[in-house]
């Protein structure tokens, strides 16, 4: 079966429990996988890859960090697909 992953930012249970219910119904499983809030600054092993983050909004940057993320995690644990 193909792994699932949930993107969440930590602010936003609200959207983690529509996600369950949506999923529940469809009787899918998932992982929740931590958002990187942009607001908050990014990880150091992420920050490299924005050459220039102040051109992007702190959403777009913490949009395109939690995919990079995902990606990463997806390598690592050498997943031929993911559903994200």
């Amino acid at each position: 079966m193909v792994p699932v992953l949930i993107i969440n930012l930590d602010r936003s249970p609200d959207r983690l429990v529509r996600m369950q219910t949506e999923t529940e119904q469809a009787g899918i499983a998932f992982e929740r996988v931590a958002a990187v809030d942009g607001l908050a600054g990014l990880p150091r092993e992420i920050a490299a890859y924005f050459a220039s983050p102040h051109t992007l909004t702190p959403s777009q940057v913490g949009c395109s960090a939690s995919h990079m993320k995902v990606m990463r995690l997806i390598v690592e644990r050498n997943l031929p697909a993911a559903l994200v």
